[in-house]
């Protein structure tokens, strides 16, 4: 297993920019990439990457935000699940579908508003504790609406699992 990233943590094995992998094409069984293609400013083109750099038949396991916050200043994109398949067209998907729901967002949506009128850091920090405890609760709710065909306008994520085709050149569309 190689842990890449663009800075240099204690984890990461190989510093790069995924827009340009460092890896001979075919190179890899599995690729498992999570909460990364909104970081990038060209999700097609690492999408691109990662298609060259795994084997024919390999696998990908990919996790895109869709309703989300903002979290850092490197965030450019949203995915629903049907624009993960446009960035993977030569893959077969064997599994795909909403990884975290409303009761992911929702809270967290809600601690950020309310923060926005909090003057204080101290306070903002309160804020988020005693909300997040509260609101956690509301994640046990989406197993009860998970299997209702609307469940996807709330989500908060999106998950992708495919495989990619023997013949699969990956060529962007």
């Amino acid at each position: 297993m190689i842990n890449l990233d663009i800075v240099k943590h204690d984890s990461t094995d190989i510093v790069a920019d995924a827009h340009r992998l460092p890896f001979k094409s075919g190179s890899f069984d599995c690729i498992f990439s999570n909460a990364v293609l909104e970081h990038v400013k060209l999700p097609w083109e690492v999408a691109w990457e990662i298609n060259r750099v795994l084997k024919p038949g390999g696998y990908i396991a990919i996790n895109l935000p869709f309703l989300n916050t903002i979290h850092d200043e490197h965030d450019y994109f949203r995915f629903t699940l049907k624009g993960i398949r446009e960035l993977f067209p030569n893959y077969e998907e064997l599994f795909g579908g909403v990884s975290s729901g409303g009761g992911s967002f929702l809270p967290l949506c809600k601690i950020q508003y309310i923060n926005l009128f909090v003057p204080f850091r101290f306070l903002r920090a309160l804020n988020y504790f005693i909300w997040g405890h509260l609101a956690f609760r509301l994640k046990v709710l989406d197993k009860l609406v998970a299997h209702k065909p609307d469940y996807v306008i709330t989500a908060n994520s999106f998950y992708y699992i495919g495989q990619k085709t023997e013949n699969g050149s990956g060529t962007p569309k």
